[in-house]
């Protein structure tokens, strides 16, 4: 697949501007499409920005919550992405879907925080290798991405 041959469908939209007690038909429309795409893929590409303007990006599993704007993933307090965070909470959410090969990206605001509950709603057999404790480990840390625009390729 190449960029020309790709055409862009781009969905966009503002956060912001839209009233969360009364979603626009366009956003609803937009957050169920990328819904159904997150639901097709296992992984994503998770980008941040440092204090010194470098790039990082890692792998994150795709969240357990359904998504509705927002995309929550799970790490530890006080691995290096809670400091690029606090640097520059603007971030990436890259995605491919391999029988397809449709490609997204997200864009949003992200920030760290600890929400046992909501941890406990989002923990995966999984994740213990890393948090042995479970989901009220105090180093369990949640990403909360507040997604604002998203392009998707097909």
């Amino acid at each position: 697949m190449t960029a020309a041959a790709a055409p862009n469908i781009s969905i966009d939209w503002d956060l912001v501007a839209t009233e969360p007690t009364a979603p626009s038909a366009a956003r609803a429309e937009a957050v169920k499409e990328l819904r159904a795409f997150l639901r097709g893929s296992r992984l994503v590409m998770l980008t941040t920005r440092d204090a010194q303007g470098l790039l990082h990006t890692r792998p994150m599993e795709v969240p357990a919550a359904e998504f509705d704007g927002d995309l929550w993933f799970v790490t530890p307090m006080d691995a290096p992405i809670a400091s690029q965070l606090r640097a520059c909470p603007t971030v990436l959410v890259t995605c491919v879907d391999r029988d397809t090969d449709r490609c997204m990206v997200l864009n949003g605001t992200a920030r760290i925080q600890r929400d046992p509950r909501r941890a406990r709603s989002l923990w995966r057999p999984e994740f213990s290798a890393w948090f042995p404790r479970g989901p009220m480990d105090p180093s369990v840390g949640l990403i909360h991405v507040e997604v604002l625009s998203a392009d998707v390729w097909e």
